[in-house]
């Protein structure tokens, strides 16, 4: 193309990342900053498919440019970082080893639902179960309303709960499915395939199953 725009550069890294191709998409972007200043979409496309240095590079330079504020980038860093992360020896939420993934959480001032489901997403894949169920617990204390990707994430986090603590793992399942009861059916049979996980009776996953609770 003899005359090159920004809406150009942004497809030419948007399918580089939709495809995979993290070197070609961070390359792309990197030509992009000698004409044309990214925009925040291009920061989100970029970073989801950068490895980790790639990520550090470019979160810098969203500092920079002061683009790490908004949500959307602040995102897409929380879920770089905790796909990417070197911080295997995290100990929890508020001390222990520097979270990169948290610190940029923490950071943020606006939080939308994205944010709570990529940050609890992000501890359920490194193994930091118990963080991610109390980051859930945090979020519905603050009054912020939950999806099916924020309870999948919550759920898939228990029996590695249970395996830490045997009595902590089937007290958040009941906590999980009392709040799981009005999202559907479907919510219901993933706690009784949890619970299932946690090696309860029959009978006890039976009365999950047709919606009891537990005390």
């Amino acid at each position: 193309m003899p005359h090159k725009n920004t809406v150009s550069w942004m497809v030419l890294v948007s399918g580089y990342s939709q495809c995979g191709c993290g070197d070609e998409c961070f390359g792309v972007f990197s030509e992009m900053l000698g004409d044309f200043h990214p925009t925040k979409f291009a920061f989100v496309a970029v970073l989801s498919s950068s490895n980790y240095d790639q990520g550090r590079q470019i979160h810098a330079f969203a500092l920079k440019s002061c683009l790490d504020a908004y949500v959307y980038v602040a995102n897409a860093l929380i879920i770089m970082y905790s796909r990417n992360s070197r911080s295997w020896g995290y100990s929890g939420i508020h001390n222990g080893y520097r979270d990169e993934a948290w610190s940029v959480f923490e950071s943020l001032e606006c939080r939308n639902l994205i944010s709570w489901n990529s940050m609890i997403a992000g501890f359920q894949i490194r193994g930091h179960w118990a963080q991610a169920f109390d980051l859930f617990n945090q979020m519905h204390r603050d009054g912020v309303g939950f999806d099916r990707a924020t309870l999948l994430s919550t759920i898939s986090s228990l029996s590695g709960i249970s395996d830490e603590n045997i009595e902590l793992g089937p007290l958040c399942c009941f906590q999980l499915h009392d709040l799981s009861i009005n999202t559907g059916s479907s919510w219901k049979l993933r706690c009784l395939l949890c619970w299932s996980k946690l090696s309860q009776t029959l009978e006890e996953m039976f009365m999950i199953a047709i919606g009891f609770s537990f005390k």
